[in-house]
């Protein structure tokens, strides 16, 4: 028996499908990497670090997000849930601040909080440059281009998850 008689019809009318819609391949298993990779990148927002979690090379992972129906939107949605938490969770730093303890003569005596105001200036530099870019500040000399980089992949970002079909339910 051949390896195509070995596919049930569901499989090979999925390879089919994605073939005319211009994908190269579809593995018919991947044994749940690609769900562990993209568990490991929602929480982490690192690509390298996903992958090797999921015990996958990063040459295979960007093949499969060429290649794999709705496999880039999704890495696209678990990276932006990603950032969404980093910048909930620096949020809450700057203005929140962050319990530190207070050493006398090598004890905990108490506790203090710190705010960094550096914190919270470059988060309002990354999405009102607007008013607290470099230029907006009078020091277009030292301009800070991070804060567009950012909102520009921000922008890519939302852009392909704006553009991803519905993953079935």
């Amino acid at each position: 028996m051949t390896k195509n008689q070995n596919l049930s019809a569901t499989s090979v009318a999925k390879r089919a499908l994605a073939r005319a819609e211009g994908f190269k391949s579809l593995p018919a298993t991947d044994g749940g990497q690609r769900e562990r990779f993209l568990r490991v990148l929602r929480k982490s927002a690192n690509i390298s670090r996903a992958a090797r979690a999921a015990g996958i090379a990063s040459s295979t992972l960007y093949d499969w997000r060429r290649s794999v129906p709705n496999f880039a939107c999704r890495w696209d949605e678990a990276m932006n849930e990603a950032l969404d938490t980093l910048e909930e969770v620096l949020r809450n730093r700057a203005m929140e601040g962050v319990e530190r303890p207070h050493f006398h003569g090598g004890e905990i005596t108490g506790y203090y909080r710190t705010y960094s105001d550096n914190l919270g200036l470059s988060i309002l530099r990354a999405r009102r440059p607007e008013i607290f870019g470099r230029e907006a500040l009078g020091t277009p000399e030292a301009e800070d281009k991070s804060a567009d980089m950012v909102n520009r992949q921000l922008d890519q970002i939302a852009e392909s998850v704006n553009h991803c079909k519905p993953r079935p339910s």
